[in-house]
């Protein structure tokens, strides 16, 4: 099972809150998917099939998203609060970790 249960708007851009069952265990787990790395697989697909991202090329990229996590494996992409960089010069500044 894997059910998109909101969409939300961050700091970062955007993520979906999916819930995911695991096979052994009683409940299932919930994850916040960003936006970013959706797109990003969307963008690597397009590169390599020449096809526009639609709706049921969005779920197969969910589904193997879950699939990694399900496996051990996280998001390619980290997440990063990009509103500490509000304010800051970057190049006069070391940019705060």
């Amino acid at each position: 099972m894997i059910k998109v249960k909101q969409v939300k708007s961050t700091p970062a851009g955007g993520c979906l809150v999916v819930d995911y069952d695991v096979p052994g265990e009683p409940g299932p787990r919930t994850v916040e998917v960003d936006l970013l790395e959706l797109r990003e697989r969307l963008r690597g697909l397009k590169r390599l099939t020449g096809e526009d991202p639609d709706e049921a090329m969005v779920k197969r990229v969910l589904r193997t998203l879950i699939g990694e996590l399900r496996a051990g494996s996280r998001p390619t992409i980290p997440a990063y609060d990009y509103t500490r960089l509000i304010n800051i010069d970057l190049e006069a500044e070391e940019v705060p970790r």
